[in-house]
This record gives structure tokens, sequence and C-alpha cells, in this order.
């Protein structure tokens, strides 16, 4: 029975991914971000499937599962990646539904 090379090499495991493109992570801006504003983004943007974005959701219980240990943590880190221009709210929550947000380096889907 042979083996593949993918088998081989231990890359069985296959799946969704998302791209980063170099123009981002040379952005000046990427750049100056703080370590927890990035994580933030790689935490958000792991929601990727390839249509949904402007679907991500920055809420304690779907982040808290990722590692963020406080909320003054993850919101100072969602401010400073609003304020620098990576992330946008696409839909205000209220008391019934939480707050979406969009990559801004990807077109949004509607």
């Amino acid at each position: 029975m042979s083996r593949t090379r993918r088998r081989d090499k231990g890359r069985a495991e296959g799946g969704s991914f998302v791209a980063l493109p170099h123009s981002l992570l040379n952005a000046p801006k990427f750049c100056d971000l703080s370590g927890k504003a990035v994580k933030l983004l790689l935490d958000v943007y792991a929601q990727y499937k390839g249509h949904n974005n402007g679907d991500f959701s920055i809420a304690w219980k779907l982040m808290s599962v990722r590692g963020w240990k406080s909320k003054q943590t993850l919101y100072a880190a969602r401010k400073e990646l609003i304020g620098k221009g990576f992330l946008m709210l696409t839909r205000q929550g209220g008391r019934h539904q939480c707050s979406l947000y969009a990559v801004t380096w990807q077109s949004i889907d509607e």
C-alpha cells in the first residue's frame, strides 16, 4: 500500500484557510498594532468562510473560548482595530443581538 506525499509529511488534515495579503502585513499601520490587536484580528478573521465578511462577532462568549481572559483587554483591542481601520462595525448590537464586524481589506458580503 503506497502512501501519498501529503500523508508522509503529516499534512493529511485539510480544510479551509484564510489568506492575509502582503500589502496588509507590510502596512505601517499593521506593524504598529499591539499584540492583543493582532490576536483579535486573527481570531475574528478565523470566522471567515469565503462569503461572510460583515458577519463576524466579537461576543465575549465566542472570544473567551479562544483564550481571551479579560473583557477589558478584548474591548481595548477591538477599539484599536476599529481606530486603525482594520475592522468596521456592520451592525450595532442591542438587547437581543450582538454587534457584527467586517475586515476592511475584503469586500463586505450581503
